[in-house]
C-alpha cells in the first residue's frame, strides 16, 4: 500500500472498486472490493493500522468494516464488524455514511465517529460490544449552540507538518 494512491471509483454497472496508482512505477490498477452479494451504497475508503479498509451499508440493515490484510489481494479482506444501523444510533436511513472509522487500537479497540452528530463510538472486536463516551469541553461555557467535536489522529512521523 505504501507508495500507492488508492480511491474508489463507481462502474457504470453500479458496483464499485478502488483504483490504485503506483507513485514510482506510475502504473495504476484495480483492486476489487470484498465480495458478499449485497447491495452495498456508496462505500467508503480508509486507512487504519497500514491496511485497506473499506465501510459498506445495506439499506436500513448493517453498516460494516472490512479490511485488506495483505495489499492487493482479494482473498485476504477479512469483515471485522458487521454492526445493525439502530446499534449504531443512526436516526434515519440515509445517515449510515456518516459513521467513520477513525482509528484501530493493539488491543482490538474501533474508534468510530458518527460525523452527523458528532457522538463516539467505541466498538471492541474481542467482545463484539459497542460504548458509547461521552467528551465534554472543557469549559462548556465558551460554545454557544452545539459543541462542535473536532477530532485529530496522531501519527507518529519525522517529517515536520506544515501549516
Amino acid at each position: 500500500m505504501r507508495g500507492t494512491f488508492n480511491w474508489i471509483i463507481d462502474e457504470r454497472d453500479g458496483r464499485a472498486t478502488i483504483i490504485s496508482f503506483d507513485i514510482e512505477k506510475e502504473t495504476y490498477r484495480q483492486v476489487l472490493l470484498p465480495q458478499h452479494g449485497y447491495a452495498v451504497y456508496s462505500p467508503g475508503l480508509y486507512v487504519l493500522s497500514n491496511c485497506i479498509c473499506v465501510c459498506t451499508s445495506f439499506l436500513k440493515s448493517r453498516w460494516q468494516l472490512w479490511m485488506m490484510k495483505e495489499y492487493g489481494v482479494a482473498e485476504s479482506w477479512t469483515k471485522l464488524m458487521s454492526i445493525p444501523h439502530e446499534n449504531l444510533l443512526i436516526s434515519n436511513i440515509w445517515s449510515w455514511h456518516c459513521v467513520e472509522p477513525l482509528f484501530i487500537s493493539e488491543n482490538g479497540i474501533v474508534l468510530l465517529l458518527n460525523t452527523s452528530s458528532f457522538q463516539l463510538i467505541m466498538y471492541n472486536l474481542n467482545s463484539r460490544e459497542l460504548y458509547f463516551p461521552r467528551i465534554l469541553p472543557p469549559d462548556p461555557h465558551i460554545y454557544y449552540g452545539k459543541p462542535k467535536l473536532d477530532l485529530h489522529i496522531y501519527h507518529e512521523s519525522l517529517l515536520s507538518p506544515q501549516c
